[in-house]
């Protein structure tokens, strides 16, 4: 990007960072659900609950805190996000009940609301023909997820308690809200903040802000509900411990979070609509995984990237023709087998 404005590269690193953090302390709940399901003794339905409450605070409460940032600037609402997320994450660590824990996963769910309070801030740095760049840049943000799913279960382990981790994740945000506050600094606009009304405005008028928002329903909600309940989906199907199943949903969570700068490149280039229409058009048919009906052909493909000891990729591509269901097994994951080849308690689905 040419041009640029003086400060616009620290703001994009602060902003990054701080949508990193907020990310983290977001997804704390869903990477140690497998944990919380032993110690409570939770269902699947409870554990369910328990994972997806966060998200919903996190979803509902963006419009208002991206018309806050709006109204009195990113870097006072971002700040007071990161301090405040720190309290819940507190709470939790001193919780002592599944009650208790689904209160208090209510509260921590507003630092998902940290993306649109970023994309406030950040985009007022940068041109519209730079927007999309940097808003992919931001968007990386997203991997303090899989800092979550991944280092939370491992410190639990090396730390003997799940306790201890939600405070050094509510210390770090607590310490970011502070390094925010000092030394980002909201863009210089001449443009007068917007009423209530104002802002609710664009949905009366423009049909295409509905469409749009479906659109993210379709993507990244499909991605944040995958993401987090992956690390509960991997331990009770394949009987994985919390840590290895943190590992492979990070491995997820990263590929999604590299490719987030490649989509706002290639929409400052080719036009957002477009690259979106395309995104959409390709990638549900291929994330689809449909039941395979007889004489037709089935083709899955994912790709599990994950760190044990060291480094290391896992891929698994899946592509037969079957009559029957298609059946993967913790002992048969590299390969399909059809049902009635497998003893019926080994079957999943």
């Amino acid at each position: 990007m040419k041009d640029l404005k003086p400060g616009a590269t620290r703001a994009l690193f602060l902003s990054t960072t701080a949508f990193a953090v907020s990310f983290a302390v977001w997804g704390l709940v869903a990477a140690l659900a497998p944990t919380f399901a032993q110690a409570y003794g939770l269902s699947a339905k409870s554990k369910s609950l328990m994972i997806a409450i966060p998200v919903l605070l996190g979803s509902l409460g963006r419009l208002p805190a991206g018309m806050l940032a709006d109204r009195f600037g990113g870097r006072k609402v971002f700040t007071l996000l990161l301090l405040l997320s720190a309290v819940p994450a507190i709470g939790i660590g001193l919780s002592t009940s599944y009650a208790q824990l689904l209160w208090l996963g209510v509260f921590i769910g507003m630092a998902g609301t940290s993306f649109a309070i970023g994309v406030s801030f950040t985009s007022r740095w940068f041109t519209k023909d730079q927007q999309g760049t940097a808003l992919g840049i931001f968007g990386m943000g997203n991997i303090g997820q899989s800092v979550a799913v991944f280092g939370a279960p491992v410190l639990a382990l090396w730390l003997s308690s799940w306790r201890p981790v939600f405070y050094i994740f509510a210390g770090i945000s607590l310490v970011w809200g502070l390094v925010f506050y000092l030394f980002a600094h909201d863009a210089v606009s001449s443009v007068k903040p917007k009423t209530l009304s104002e802002s609710l405005g664009v949905l009366r008028r423009s049909p295409l802000a509905w469409v749009l928002s479906l659109f993210y329903f379709l993507t990244f909600g499909g991605f944040v509900a995958f993401s987090i309940y992956l690390p509960t989906l991997l331990k009770d199907l394949f009987q994985l411990s919390p840590a290895d199943a943190g590992a492979r949903t990070a491995g997820f969570v990263l590929l999604a979070t590299f490719m987030r700068p490649v989509g706002g490149i290639l929409a400052d280039r080719m036009g957002g609509g477009r690259v979106l229409v395309g995104v959409v058009s390709l990638g549900l048919p291929i994330g689809s995984a449909k039941t395979v009906q007889e004489g037709k052909v089935c083709c899955i493909s994912a790709w599990v990237d994950s760190f044990d000891h060291v480094a290391r990729n896992v891929k698994l591509r899946i592509c037969a023709k079957l009559s029957g269901r298609i059946v993967l097994t913790s002992k048969d994951r590299n390969r399909l087998v059809p049902t009635e080849n497998i003893p019926k308690q080994r079957r999943i689905g």
